[in-house]
């Protein structure tokens, strides 16, 4: 009231208006006056100290609340400037805050509580970070923000789904405008800004998450991209440097899996998908067929326009497709008690005949005494049809039950080379 009045003097003697006799209150809805009772037991019992009921009052009276005693505690008048004033816990915080928080006794906390762990996704996603990082990759992080790339190209990419990026609706800058839609650009913008600053080896991974628009709306997945370039090790007075290549990677993505318990294969990806060179990529799927990611060098026309001079290896996976498919128990088996028999096979074979289809056939005929078969050699040249090259298998069988004989082992090496002429038009080297 006083400032208003000081107003009314102030305008008088700057106008010369005079003013209006009397006072007019406009306040039509005006607030009921409100009470509330607090009740010292339960102040007590949620403080966790006594309060003496003479100094509650003189606390609440201190608040401007006029207190009132009752039976139980006490009944106060909120005054209209304490809107927050609302329930009975209020009025017992103001009692705590009032008497002190250094009150209230240090006791454990009582009652049951959930296990602190993390989530199943971030316990794998720790699972694989260290797998990768025992392959000698290091981690990198980046933004989840990206420009406009190549490896945006619409497609199927690690699922049977068409997606499309996202792009935002009104973004900070160009280099900010889509969401991320695939690892691979985000590492291979990491590649090259190393290559400016003269860093050409690089073995990096990286685990986060992308976003894609398809037919049922926006999805977000975590994926994991993993990129190899320059050469596999450093300079070493024994033995010069060698460059990363395909198998290179193709190894370390085994590795990967071995230690997740996964069995895979490796499909050519071929011209399906833009981002990777036609010849150099392969898709990776489980034992049931699903598609775990896939591998390869960044298609030529890429490495150009990022002005890169070497060739550049990617690869990306579902996490939760790796998930899905590693195994979460360890199986243990006894150890061998039983000699192997040890054979040697060459065969001659059209140059377009997937390899992996080659090891499906020899594991399907070799049958449970084929305990592992490797490839130990390619050979192309002299004394080779065009079109044809030499592949060369190490077999190794061996019962859980008894010693093979050299017939028995024979038998099963000759069935093979049959499988592998009906199937494959293979020639076998003897």
């Amino acid at each position: 009231m006083v400032a208003q009045f000081r107003v009314c003097e102030l305008i008088e003697e700057w106008t010369g208006v005079a003013p209006v006799p009397g006072m007019l209150d406009v306040y039509p809805n005006p607030y009921p006056a409100r009470t509330l009772h607090v009740r010292l037991s339960r102040a007590e019992q949620m403080l966790g100290f006594p309060i003496d009921p003479h100094e509650a009052e003189q606390t609440l009276a201190r608040l401007n609340l006029k207190p009132s005693r009752t039976e139980t505690g006490f009944e106060v008048q909120v005054p209209l400037y304490r809107p927050d004033l609302q329930r009975e816990i209020d009025l017992i915080e103001e009692l705590g805050r009032i008497l002190g928080y250094e009150r209230i006794p240090e006791t454990p906390p009582a009652g049951t509580t959930t296990q602190g762990k993390d989530s199943p996704e971030g316990a794998f996603a720790e699972r694989l970070r260290t797998i990768l990082l025992s392959a000698g990759l290091q981690e990198v992080v980046s933004h989840t923000l990206e420009p406009e790339n190549p490896f945006q190209t619409a497609g199927k990419g690690l699922s049977e789904q068409l997606y499309q990026p996202i792009m935002l609706r009104n973004p900070m800058s160009e280099e900010l405008s889509f969401l991320r839609f695939s690892l691979l650009s985000s590492l291979v913008r990491t590649a090259d800004y190393n290559r400016r600053r003269g860093i050409r080896d690089l073995h990096l991974f990286e685990i986060g998450r992308v976003f894609a628009l398809g037919e049922q709306g926006y999805h977000e997945w975590l994926h994991l991209g993993i990129l190899m370039t320059g050469n596999h090790h450093s300079p070493h007075w024994a033995e010069k440097p060698k460059p990363v290549d395909f198998y290179h990677l193709k190894g370390v993505v085994e590795h990967m899996l071995h230690a997740l318990g996964i069995e895979a294969r490796f499909l050519p990806v071929g011209d399906h998908d833009p981002r990777f060179h036609p010849g150099r990529s392969a898709y990776v799927h489980d034992k049931d067929d699903q598609r775990l990611g896939v591998i390869g060098e960044i298609h030529p026309n890429i490495a150009r326009e990022y002005e890169f001079r070497q060739r550049v290896y990617v690869g990306e996976f579902s996490l939760n497709a790796l998930r899905h498919a590693a195994a979460h128990t360890v199986a243990y088996r006894p150890l061998p008690i039983f000699p192997p028999v040890l054979r040697d096979i060459a065969i001659l074979v059209p140059e377009e005949v997937p390899v992996g289809q080659l090891f499906d056939t020899i594991r399907e005929v070799g049958g449970d005494w084929l305990e592992s078969v490797q490839l130990f050699d390619r050979y192309t040249g002299s004394h080779i049809p065009e079109g044809l090259h030499s592949l060369a298998f190490s077999l190794v069988f061996r019962s859980r039950e008894r010693t093979l004989t050299d017939e028995e082992v024979n038998q099963r090496v000759e069935q093979i080379f049959q499988a592998l002429e009906t199937r494959h038009g293979a020639v076998a080297r003897r």
